[in-house]
């Protein structure tokens, strides 16, 4: 798996074939390993990997790698899965009735805190 985002971090929106070719087969072999393990593990009832809906979605990864030869990390939103949860650990620890007021609270919280990030850096560089 690391093999494969290696190679997309490196890459452009087209990855070239021998790219698109030993990506895919990295993801392909990952998921292999991950299934054999999970596998071994419940024959042995123990629930130490579990195939979720992310591992059936990876299968179609893999193949649209291989297939179309585009850099999934330009379409991804793993980068946003983080504030995702943050949005559940909002979502669980408030009354229904103020849940959204909340979480746009802290979405204005984050933006306002990447502006002023924003303008750091800026200034730091006398663009602003």
């Amino acid at each position: 798996m690391q093999r494969s985002i290696h190679i997309q971090d490196r890459s452009g929106l087209i990855l070239q074939d021998h790219d698109a070719c030993e990506a895919g087969q990295s993801v392909k072999l990952y998921l292999r390993a991950y299934v054999d393990l999970a596998a071994h593990y419940f024959s042995n009832n123990r629930m130490l990997f579990k195939i979720r809906h992310k591992t059936h979605y990876m299968t179609h990864v893999c193949a649209e790698i291989e297939v179309y030869k585009i850099n999934q990390k330009v379409f991804a939103t793993w980068g946003e899965e983080s504030f995702l949860g943050k949005l559940k650990s909002i979502a669980t620890k408030c009354h229904g009735k103020t849940v959204a007021f909340r979480i746009f609270q802290r979405y204005l919280l984050a933006f306002a805190i990447f502006l002023q990030e924003h303008r750091r850096v800026a200034k730091a560089h006398g663009i602003a």
